[in-house]
């Protein structure tokens, strides 16, 4: 598991193309790319269900999906 803040290239490569001020209040969270992957599946689960039945995300994982949720950003999710 990496444990390297992201660089701006990281979020992006994650997140897609966003503002640079977003991109900026992400990184200064000092999160992995690992728990920005994890908001994301948080934030973007199909399942509402299995959101509910798991625990909520905390720490870092929690301040970045609250970031992400307040933009405006689309996804795109190729899985």
């Amino acid at each position: 598991m990496t444990m390297n803040p992201m660089t701006r290239e990281d979020v992006i490569l994650v997140v897609g193309p966003m503002d640079d001020s977003l991109i900026f209040e992400i990184i200064e969270t000092g999160a992995t790319k690992e728990e920005l992957e994890e908001a994301i599946a948080w934030l973007y689960a199909d399942d509402a269900m299995t959101r509910a039945l798991h625990h909520q995300p905390h720490g870092t994982v929690a301040e970045l999906c609250e970031i992400l949720s307040r933009s405006e950003i689309e996804i795109d999710r190729r899985d």
